[in-house]
């Protein structure tokens, strides 16, 4: 910041001058988009409003959608109909200050199909907003889902081979 400095009759005389290092500001600045930027999950800072405010670039690549398309609209419209209730409810608690941990529901991606995520989000009541941490567990669900079919399968096999033993 500059500013003259004026002697009796209003003439300046000389220019003051204060200046403050903000390199460390800078570099910390520099490393927090770095890491949302580059973050393969899905972070976001959303309000109370029920929209999206601020979306790193793992959404689109998540869902398909462009940032745009994401915060012009209610973040409920993209959640699957049966998960609604729960949202909502989880909403519920965001909105007393609680923070929510492992919270799992579906969002629809822009070709209609849906994906699973795994919610951490802490709320900043005061400003009325809220910070997301989220995880695509699509695969993780698809897998486990696989893995309690071929147990089940094995089960009939067995009951099977029992009663075809007796």
């Amino acid at each position: 910041m500059k500013f003259p400095l004026f002697d009796r009759d209003g003439a300046a005389y000389a220019i003051c001058g204060i200046s403050t290092d903000i390199t460390e500001r800078l570099a910390a600045l520099e490393e927090r988009d770095y890491l949302w930027n580059n973050s393969p999950d899905p972070v976001c800072i959303a309000g109370f409003d029920g929209y999206l405010h601020q979306l790193n670039p793992a959404w689109t690549q998540r869902l398909g959608w462009t940032t745009e398309e994401l915060q012009s609209r209610p973040w409920i419209e993209f959640v699957h109909p049966e998960d609604i209730p729960a949202t909502l409810a989880a909403g519920e608690r965001l909105l007393r200050g609680e923070v929510v941990y492992g919270f799992e529901n579906r969002y629809r991606t822009s070709d209609g199909r849906y994906r699973w995520f795994s919610w951490n989000v802490i709320p900043i009541v005061e400003q009325r907003s809220m910070y997301g941490f989220i995880r695509d567990i699509t695969e993780e669900k698809r897998l486990r889902d696989q893995i309690r079919q071929a147990q089940k399968m094995e089960a009939v096999g067995q009951l099977a081979g029992g009663v075809a033993h007796d």
